[in-house]
C-alpha cells in the first residue's frame, strides 16, 4: 500500500502537523505500507493564476500547467498511490494559506466540462482519486474549531469524486511541545492513538468508533489547559522583553 502524505505546515518537520503525520506513519508501516510525507514548504508551489490552461489538452487524463513548479509531480505521486493524506494546521478558522495555494493547484485535475452530482454542478475529472483523509492541529480547546476544516476537505473529496475516509483534528496542539514529565505522559497516550489511526486506515480504510472517540478527548480539561495557557504566555512575553522569545510552539 503506498501513502502521500502532504504537509502544509509551513514549519515543515518542527510542526505539530507533521508530529501528527509521523505518528500515522508510524501506525501505517506496521502493516507494510509505505508512506510518503511531503513537506510543502521545501517544495516550489505558485499560486494557480486561473489561465486555465491546464483544461486546453487533447486528453482528459494529461496533467499540464504553464507554471513550471514540482506541482505536476506532487500531483502524479498523490495519483499512484492508494491514500491521500492532507495535514494542515489551522491558522484562523480554517486550512492555512500554504495548503489552500496547494489544492487550488488541483484545477489541473479537472478538465471544462461540467457535470451535476447529488444537486451539486462541478467540473469533471477523469482521473481516479485515492480515498482522502484530512489531519489538522489547532492551539484552540474545542472540535468546533475544524467545522471550516471539515466541510472543505469534504468538498474537495465530493469535487475529486473520491470519499473522505477520516478526519484526524487535533486540538490543544500546543501540547506537544511543552516541558514537563506529566504533559509528556499525555502526550504520549494521544500520540499512540494517533499510531493505531495509521494502523487501523492502512488495514481496514477507516477509523473505528473507539478510536475517532479518543481522537475527539481533549488531552487534559480546557479550564486546565487554558490556565496553563496563561503561564506560559507569561514566560514568552518575559523573554520578548529580554529578546530571547522563542514563540508558542508552531503548527
Amino acid at each position: 500500500m503506498k501513502v502521500c502524505a502532504i504537509n502544509a505546515s509551513p514549519r515543515g518537520e518542527k510542526g505539530n502537523t507533521f508530529r501528527i503525520l509521523s505518528e500515522i506513519k508510524h501506525g501505517m508501516a506496521e502493516n507494510g505500507a509505505e508512506v510518503n510525507i511531503i513537506n510543502l514548504k521545501d517544495k516550489n508551489i505558485e499560486m494557480c493564476i486561473g489561465c486555465l490552461r491546464c483544461w486546453d489538452k487533447a486528453e482528459d487524463t494529461e496533467i499540464r500547467c504553464v507554471l513550471k513548479d514540482d506541482v505536476r509531480d506532487i500531483l502524479l505521486q498523490m495519483l499512484g498511490s492508494d491514500m491521500i493524506i492532507l495535514g494542515t494546521p489551522l491558522y484562523y478558522e480554517s486550512i492555512n494559506g500554504l495548503m489552500k495555494v496547494f489544492l487550488e493547484r488541483l484545477v489541473m485535475l479537472h478538465n471544462a466540462d461540467i457535470i451535476e452530482r447529488e444537486g451539486i454542478y462541478t467540473h469533471d475529472t477523469a482521473f481516479k482519486v485515492p480515498p482522502i483523509a484530512a489531519v489538522c492541529s489547532c492551539d484552540l480547546p474545542g472540535q468546533h474549531n475544524f467545522e471550516l476544516v471539515s466541510k472543505y476537505m469534504k468538498k474537495i473529496a465530493f469535487n475529486l469524486k473520491t470519499v473522505l475516509i477520516a478526519e484526524i483534528y487535533q486540538c490543544e496542539a500546543r501540547l506537544l511541545k511543552w516541558p514537563g514529565e506529566s504533559i509528556k505522559i499525555i502526550t504520549n497516550v494521544q500520540k499512540e492513538v494517533w499510531i493505531q489511526a495509521g494502523r487501523e486506515l492502512s488495514a481496514t480504510g477507516a477509523l473505528s468508533e473507539r478510536t475517532v472517540s479518543k481522537l475527539r478527548t481533549p488531552m487534559i480539561k480546557y479550564i486546565y489547559y487554558i490556565e496553563t495557557v496563561k503561564e506560559l504566555a507569561k514566560e514568552i512575553k518575559e523573554k520578548a522583553r529580554k529578546n530571547i522569545s522563542d514563540g508558542y510552539g508552531g503548527y
